[in-house]
């Protein structure tokens, strides 16, 4: 039994569907109240944490700005609720332009 509040990585999440989902969801909500272009590049990282009403996710993500014309690295948190399998979109996050090497 995993511990409540333990934040942990999750592995596997570049082949499971689920993540995309949770992250397109994410981008989704935030598109509609920002009224931005938000489009998602890929997945980088997740990380999941089991609180009282069900899993939070939090997914590092780079998405294209497609009014800007730039990529951009993210951070969105979504709630998976246990208690009737719904999503709330919680936050996303701006963490910087990404860079071409």
């Amino acid at each position: 039994m995993e511990e409540i509040g333990r934040l942990r990585g999750v592995e596997g999440f570049e082949k499971d569907p689920k993540f995309i989902d949770l992250t397109c969801f994410t981008i989704d909500e935030h598109n509609k109240k920002k009224n931005e272009a938000l489009k998602l590049v890929k997945v980088v990282n997740v990380n999941q944490q089991e609180v009282v009403s069900g899993m939070m996710y939090y997914i590092m993500m780079e998405a294209l700005d497609e009014k800007a014309g730039q990529k951009f690295r993210y951070v969105a948190s979504v709630l998976e609720k246990s208690s009737d399998n719904s999503k709330e979109a919680q936050n996303l996050v701006l963490l910087g332009e990404v860079q071409v090497l």
